[in-house]
């Protein structure tokens, strides 16, 4: 079994997972292989086909079949002929964040970032530029934190903390470029896609940081930071939660409910609106690296 860390975990895998910090210790995930049967009821769809309160189903035609179990266990029942690096794909995303939620934490579509304690988070649906955004504040001397999958949880003060993720983040080609790196020296994250792993070991969070401020990403004319109303808040907190697309009626769960409650009451949360076109980035990074050393100094305080 191969050892690592995500997530404040210790995960023991069968399969090794490069993309995630090496690690001893005794483990709270196990990772195996193993047959996992679709249930009679199951939906007969791709993504999340079975879910429960304790224990979800995710099958992909191409990929296999994936059973995340109380927090604890993630089964794979991989096709013989799959592609690793798309295995681990969906093994550390969907399934991952399953867990995750499973364990009570509040897990968000987001990517996050951390400078002297005081982390940053972005929302936003696959491409629209989660991750471009926090690796262009790496660039800026801010430590990565999580890339795509979000986890909360509350510290004894109940104040928000993010905990750390893998050291890398996923950029498309032309984000690649914009940052002034070469897409040909990075790998794929798919064969058939120009999507690239950009690691960043040296900048790399590997404690869990206080979370300051809660950007979700929207479209306008001029990069532009709007306060919005506690209860639009909550409703993009729900809208951008992980597991709402693959565990349905089966993810209502109060608690749930309240940890978005918690956060709207503990951090502010803002709409970054911004142009879409990379070559507004330098900009939108100062507005933002402006706009959160604010916050963070509140957090300090």
């Amino acid at each position: 079994m191969f050892s690592y860390t995500a997530y404040g975990l210790n995960i023991a895998s069968y399969l090794p997972l490069p993309e995630l910090t090496v690690h001893g210790g005794e483990a709270d995930v196990a990772i195996q292989p193993g047959p996992v049967q679709h249930p009679a009821n199951a939906v007969r769809s791709e993504q999340c086909i079975w879910a429960s309160k304790t224990e979800a189903i995710f099958h992909w035609h191409d990929i296999g079949t994936f059973l995340v179990r109380k927090g604890r266990e993630i089964i794979v029942d991989a096709i013989p002929e799959v592609n690793s690096d798309v295995l681990r794909l969906f093994l550390l995303g969907s399934a991952l964040g399953t867990l995750l939620h499973q364990r009570g934490l509040l897990v968000l579509h987001g990517s996050v970032v951390a400078k002297a304690g005081s982390a940053l988070a972005f929302l936003g649906e696959s491409g629209w530029g989660k991750s471009t955004m926090v690796a262009a504040l790496c660039k800026q001397g801010y430590h990565l934190v999580a890339d795509d999958v979000l986890a909360i949880g509350f510290d004894d003060s109940n104040h928000p903390i993010v905990f750390p993720g893998s050291p890398q983040v996923k950029l498309w080609a032309d984000a690649v470029t914009s940052l002034g790196d070469d897409p040909a020296a990075l790998p794929r994250i798919r064969p058939e896609l120009e999507k690239y792993a950009r690691r960043f070991e040296q900048g790399f969070s590997t404690e869990p940081q206080q979370l300051a401020r809660l950007y979700i990403l929207g479209v306008g004319a001029a990069p532009e930071i709007e306060p919005i109303a506690a209860q639009i808040a909550f409703k993009e907190l729900i809208f951008h939660s992980y597991a709402v697309p693959f565990l349905g009626s089966a993810f209502s769960n109060p608690s749930h409910f309240q940890q978005c409650a918690q956060l709207i009451n503990t951090i502010p949360i803002a709409r970054l609106k911004r142009h879409r076109s990379l070559l507004a980035l330098p900009e939108i990074v100062q507005l933002v690296e402006v706009d959160g050393a604010g916050h963070a100094q509140r957090v300090a305080v």
